[in-house]
This record gives C-alpha cells, structure tokens and sequence, in this order.
C-alpha cells in the first residue's frame, strides 16, 4: 500500500540546542497545521500521519524551507551534522461532531451554536526538522488514498477529522473532485454521520466543498433521509433530519456553493431538480403523517410538493439495462420521493395539484419497482445493497 510505504520525510524533534527557523510570513497565511487525534483504526492514522509529514507540512513552510525540502541539490544542507528545525503553530483537535454533546468549556472565545471551527492556540507550536522528501516516492497519491481514508472510517468519531482533512488537503492545492466529494458523502451517511456531511459544507471556507451540484446534492438528500430512518423513523431522528437537510438547501441557495458556471444554471442547479425537493417533501410528509401532533407542517409539504412538480420534466426517470450501479442508484434516489408522495397525497388538498402529484408519484413508483427487481435479480444472497436496504427502511412507512 501507497500510503503505509511512503517514507516520513519531517520528523518532530526534541533537542533544545538545535538551530531554530521560523515559517516565513507569507506562508502563514495558510493559517496553523492540523494535528489530528486518534481513530479507531491504526491504519487510519497511519496513513494520516504520513498525509501530514510529507504532504501538509511542506505546504505552511516559506518558500527557502520548500526549496530545501524538495530541491536535490539543496539536500546536502538537510542531512548534515546541524539540523534544519521549524517551529509551526498546530490546530487543537476539533470539538466532537453531531453525534457527540460538545463540552461547554472548551478553549477560545465562545461560539455560536453549530459552530464546529478548529480551536487554534497561537502558542501551541512544535518543532519540525526538515528531511528531503521526493514528490515521486513520498507523496501518497491523492484520490486512491483518500478512498483508502473513507473506507477504514468505521465509527462515527473517526469522521470527525473530515472538516480538518478537507482544509489542509486544500491547501497542499490537492484536488479534491466532485465525484470525491459525492463519496464522503455516501460513506460518512452510511456510517450515521450525517451532521458531519452538513459541517464540511459549511465551513466551505476552509474545506472547498460545494454542495450545489446534482451528483453531490443527490448523495446529501439520501443522506438525511436515511438519517432520519433511525430508530424507526422516530421523532427526534426526523426533525434533526428535516433540520440537517434545510440547512443544506439553504447552503445550496448560496452562491459560493455553486459548483458550475453561470451558463449551466438550468443544467446544474441542484435546487432544481425534482429528487432534490422531493425528498424534502418526504421528509415534511413524514413528520405531518407519523410522528407530528398538534403542529401543523402541512403547508412545508405542500410547498416543496410544489417545487417538485415544477421541474418534473428534469426528472430522469429511466432505468439502464443491465446495470446493477444504476438500478441501485435510481432505487436510493427515487424511493424516499415515491414514498413522499404517497404520504403526502393523504395531507394535501384536493385539486388540480394533487392529481399532477398523483401522477408523478405512479410514474417513480414505475421507476422503483423495476429498479428493485433489477438490483434483487443481481445481488447474491447474504449480500446488503443500499438501495434495497433504503427501499426495506421506506417500506415501513406505508
């Protein structure tokens, strides 16, 4: 493995009497360096630490600290008798993510709710000495290791270095595409780490992350869908789900998160296309007709009913053959909207509306079941397929 073989090629030292560098100024902009805590997996941190050593660290170094660390001919100056050492400011490891009671008494100035940014403490710095690193043999390749990285979070705690991962893999100018972003997506609401998904989006700032694309905003629907699926649909997993969800709508609204070009608006814009406030509808019709009493949240389903039904002409509702991928991907997609529209057939009102919706809804149930039966016919026995696992979950509202 790429990763684990990597060389370490900046090493934290200890020695007080070695000579000692400051990072120049014009790199300090790149704020302090992420020192990440502890996951679940030795791996994981593995891999981690050498992202860190070799591909993060160089990237808040001034430019002279760069040359000498990647130029060959500048490495005679690195392993001498007299070290080269730097001294960087670090992150203070990151409050606890959504599915932990952050503490109240944590470092820094207070913070308004929902605020998840690194604490960062100008005098917590550590010491560095610089080694050559070679681009070829010691920096882990990008996209194949962050792959690796999502596939070994296995606890919801480990996703918690996602916001810090992202902002220092920006930094390094690491590409992180869409169809990446598409993935952590999928992998972290899998794990039931939804209020990490809507964190990296949020602080964009830091992490680059853009939520308004289809291929993106479609992952993040699904998400708190199953998000709110949790202990049997229960009230308080729905309404945090309604409430991470409409956060992320939001987010979609906003400029900064627009993943395309002006000229591909009608194309591109997530908040268009029908799947995406159809979910939203599901979510609403789910707390209007199973857990909600005594509040009245029938005009929320009715409005997003009608933003669906709006753009249904967008909705891509055929199936390609033979093609378990996108049978089990329009299942994940177009379950939770079937099932939407069902419920929220009983809470609209009667007219001209509600036999559009009536329609559209024999049209996805169309979809579904034929992508049901083709993800069925393809899956072996004992296997798990996340469309079918969603379809089973959506299936109890009925």
């Amino acid at each position: 493995m790429a990763s684990n073989s990597a060389r370490l090629c900046l090493r934290q030292s200890t020695p007080a009497s070695q000579r000692l560098f400051s990072t120049s100024v014009a790199r300090r902009k790149n704020g302090p360096i992420t020192e990440f805590p502890p996951t679940s997996s030795p791996e994981l941190d593995t891999i981690l630490s050498t992202l860190r050593t070799n591909v993060f660290l160089p990237a808040h170094l001034g430019k002279s600290h760069k040359q000498l660390v990647y130029r060959p001919s500048l490495h005679q100056y690195l392993t001498g008798d007299e070290p080269v050492k730097v001294s960087l400011r670090t992150v203070v490891p990151s409050p606890p993510s959504s599915h932990e009671k952050a503490p109240h008494n944590l470092p820094g100035p207070p913070k308004k709710p929902g605020d998840f940014s690194p604490q960062i403490n100008n005098k917590n710095k550590q010491s560095y000495i610089l080694a050559p690193v070679d681009r070829f043999r010691d920096e882990p390749k990008t996209r194949p290791t962050y792959t690796e990285i999502l596939h070994l979070m296995k606890v919801p705690s480990d996703f918690d270095v996602l916001p810090d991962l992202l902002r220092e893999l920006s930094i390094s100018k690491r590409k992180v595409t869409t169809g990446m972003i598409a993935q952590t997506v999928r992998q972290a609401s899998d794990v039931g780490c939804f209020g990490a998904v809507v964190e990296i989006f949020r602080r964009i700032k830091n992490t680059g992350c853009q939520i308004n694309h289809p291929e993106v905003a479609r992952e993040v629907m699904i998400g708190a869908v199953l998000r709110a699926s949790r202990d049997e649909w229960s009230e308080e997993a729905v309404r945090k789900a309604v409430k991470n969800a409409g956060t992320a709508v939001r987010m979609m609204g906003e400029t900064r998160h627009k993943a395309y070009k002006l000229h591909l608006e009608e194309e591109m814009n997530a908040l268009k296309l029908p799947e995406v406030n159809g979910s939203m509808m599901t979510l609403y019709a789910v707390l209007a007709s199973r857990v909600q009493a005594g509040e009245n949240v029938v005009g929320e389903v009715t409005e997003w009913m009608r933003k669906m039904l709006k753009y249904q002409d967008k909705a891509d509702l055929a199936l390609a053959e033979e093609s378990l991928a996108d049978a089990n991907h329009k299942l994940s997609v177009w379950a939770p909207v079937w099932v939407g529209g069902k419920l929220a057939m009983n809470v609209v009102a009667d007219g001209a509306e509600k036999k559009q919706l009536s329609k559209f809804v024999a049209d996805a149930e169309s979809l579904v079941q034929r992508a049901k039966e083709a993800v069925e016919a393809q899956t072996p026995e004992g296997t798990e397929r996340r469309g079918l696992k969603l379809y089973n979950e959506l299936e109890k509202l009925l």
